[in-house]
């Protein structure tokens, strides 16, 4: 996932960076103590070690050469945890529990903040577990704090408890703190060009499948960490050939006490999503169980390394910010069953097509447009942990199993697709009405622009292009260019600019005189009408008794009267996104509201045509929630899209060139066309290959 810093678009900042980062890292380390304080700890040596690990992990992170956005593994393989006696292993497992659990009770705040630290940091590939705050260094400080209290292990596992009660309490309130204290110093937010997971076009929603597969590259990673080959024998069950590498297999009999094992494991799972969103079975509320691993089952070398691939993907999946809650909880419903097929089927770890590889994929098609906090109770999340009890249920688990489940995936995802379709439809009142007021602006547009000429003063120009050019707007929508409304705005600009031109004759001084008190009578009334005012110390007022008094005297325009800008109605059209051309306003009707992004005059714009039925993560102007996913429902002929998304009470309609535009300046990104099962796969592969 990379971040694009939407700030380095415009202006560069005008906040002193390394002020803002000490003072994010003050308070910061300040809140730690006090929740430490709440646990009851009070050793000043303790608090003092606290804000070092912290901290020094925060001075890390900040001067951090560039990372994988993989994170790690939570220490879950055989080669780290020989490294450590049990009582840390068991320290450092429960730091991390509390630190996986952080990052779900903390999620939006944390991701608010983290928006805002890839800008002030100038980091556009910083992922979560790396930014300076988070919870992973909070654990940090937990494991400096703990060594310099000395405590017995129980002592120290039930302070670990009392911490984290007071850190669920305290962190999502410190995360938003930070993240307001940034948007205070002017530090803007990023815009997160986001992998969510959508099937490419084709029958089914079926993954790319070029390439070399993902789990193949894992194992091989795995692999190499290995010092021998496993057993093998008449006895054994082949489990993979990684992409034509060696084939690793294990034993039958100690096949049959794994799945033995995975079955009692299985039988003490909640089904209930309910029951898995708050923890029960689990590590704790929001948090699935961690994946099983080859150490979780008893396999120890390569014979484990199919086992800990698994383990490496469900981890990453389980770690996947754009899965909401409750799509989480059905796909740890599959984690066994998924393993005990993936020991049985050899053509798992063979084949990208793999039903039960694909049905992971599906459930993510199906999820994507989800807001990441939709729980167990939405429509769409129960239909998914429907989907994983009826595999989890399954009287013979096998790959006809999660074909079925396919089947049912298939028809969920067209179901939903027809559900947009059909509310994009209930929004097509608005957007004729968008479009009839776009034809009329281009009218507008074209007449102010045979009108005006160069050596007008600024203050006429503007008035004209904008307060005026609202006037001809409405008139247009009216009644077009043969009505009433229409005659009496365009006939007006034609009077006012020949109001300002030299008068040689004594008739045409008489008719000026007798025009400018009408003249001037008429524009507040008509500015009125559409809800506008004209201060009678304008700008343009001034500038209109100079220029019709030169007139009077039959001079020309004033010599030193500002030049109007060359270019200017072209220029304002082809402003990139954030620089003013871009109109956004909301229409509303029959009891739904539309968001409008549209061009005034969107003739000389490129346009890039949607793809419909995709879906696109952007950001409205005035979005302060963050990102939204959206599904292409409709496109027109010049480019104009509308996006709709049922989680929503609105929809968004873009006008032509503006898809194109927000793409440009990466301020919206298309829903990447990846499998979710071969994404976690590359990430696990990308890490293990930098740590061999």
């Amino acid at each position: 996932m990379h971040l694009t810093d939407s700030s380095a678009l415009s202006k560069p900042p005008s906040w002193d960076r390394y002020g803002v980062v000490q003072q994010c890292r003050a308070h910061y380390l300040q809140r730690l103590v006090v929740v430490a304080q709440e646990a009851g700890v009070l050793e000043p040596r303790a608090l003092e070690q606290l804000q070092e690990g912290a901290g020094a992990f925060f001075e890390a992170m900040v001067s951090a050469a560039r990372r994988s956005g993989f994170e790690q593994a939570d220490g879950l393989t055989a080669s780290r945890i020989s490294l450590v006696d049990d009582n840390q292993l068991e320290q450092e497992l429960r730091r991390d529990d509390i630190a996986r659990r952080l990052y779900d009770r903390c999620a939006e705040n944390l991701w608010r903040l983290h928006l805002r630290c890839v800008t002030l940091l100038n980091r556009p590939e910083l992922v979560l577990k790396d930014n300076p705050m988070s919870p992973d260094g909070v654990s940090a400080g937990l494991a400096a704090l703990c060594a310099a209290l000395g405590l017995s292990q129980e002592k120290i596992l039930d302070l670990l408890d009392r911490l984290e009660q007071q850190l669920a309490l305290h962190m999502p309130v410190l995360y938003g703190e930070l993240a307001d204290l940034l948007a205070q110093a002017g530090v803007a937010a990023a815009v997160a060009q986001r992998s969510i997971v959508q099937a490419p076009s084709g029958p089914a929603g079926e993954p790319a499948s070029g390439g070399e597969d993902p789990l193949a590259a894992l194992k091989g990673a795995l692999l190499q960490q290995t010092a021998s080959p496993g057993p093998t024998g008449g006895g054994a069950v082949q489990l993979a050939p990684a992409g034509g590498g060696p084939v690793q297999v294990v034993d039958a009999e100690l096949l049959e006490r794994l799945l033995d094992r995975l079955k009692t494991l299985d039988a003490f799972t909640p089904t209930n999503p309910e029951l898995i969103m708050h923890g029960a079975g689990s590590d704790g509320p929001g948090r699935p169980p961690a994946a099983l691993n080859a150490r979780n089952l008893g396999v120890a070398g390569p014979d484990g390394a199919s086992i800990d691939a698994l383990a490496l993907i469900f981890e990453a999946i389980f770690a996947h910010p754009q899965l909401a809650e409750g799509a989480r909880a059905a796909i740890v419903g599959l984690q066994i069953p998924v393993l005990k097929l993936a020991l049985q089927d050899r053509s798992f770890f063979s084949e990208r097509q793999h039903p039960a590889r694909l049905t992971l994929d599906r459930m993510a098609v199906l999820a994507t447009g989800l807001p990441p906090s939709a729980g167990f109770e939405h429509p769409l999340c129960q239909q998914l942990n429907q989907i994983a009890a009826g595999i989890r249920n399954a009287p013979r688990l096998g790959s006809e199993t999660f074909t079925a489940a396919l089947a049912g995936l298939d028809a969920a995802i067209a179901a939903r697709g027809e559900a947009i379709e059909a509310l994009a439809a209930a929004y097509q009142p608005l957007v004729a009405r968008v479009e009839q007021e776009g034809q009329a602006a281009s009218v507008a547009r074209q007449f102010l622009a045979s009108r005006l000429q160069a050596g007008l003063p600024q203050e006429f120009v503007e008035f004209l292009e904008h307060d005026w050019f609202a006037v001809l707007e409405a008139a247009c929508r009216t009644g077009g260019v043969q009505g009433q409304a229409w005659q009496a705005a365009s006939g007006l600009v034609d009077e006012l600019l020949w109001s300002i031109a030299p008068k040689q004759t004594q008739e045409e001084r008489q008719r000026l005189a007798a025009l400018i008190p009408s003249i001037l009578k008429r524009i507040p009334i008509a500015l009125a009408a559409i809800g506008r005012r004209l201060d009678p110390g304008s700008p343009f007022l001034d500038a209109c008794f100079a220029l019709q008094t030169a007139a009077m005297r039959g001079r020309a325009l004033p010599s030193a009267a500002p030049a109007r800008p060359q270019g200017g109605l072209e220029e304002a059209i082809q402003a990139p996104v954030g620089r003013g051309a871009l109109q956004h306003y909301d229409l509303e009707a029959g009891g739904r509201l539309l968001k409008v992004l549209r061009y005034p005059e969107p003739g000389s714009i490129t346009v890039t045509p949607g793809r419909r039925g995709e879906w696109l993560e952007f950001q409205l102007p005035d979005a302060g929630a963050g990102l939204l996913c959206g599904r292409l429902s409709w496109d027109g002929p010049g480019g104009e899209v509308l996006l709709a998304n049922p989680d929503w009470d609105f929809a968004v309609y873009l006008g032509p060139g503006v898809l194109d535009a927000l793409l440009r300046v990466r301020q919206a990104s298309r829903c990447n066309a990846t499998s979710l099962f071969d994404e976690a796969a590359e990430q696990a592969a990308r890490l293990m290959a930098a740590a061999s």
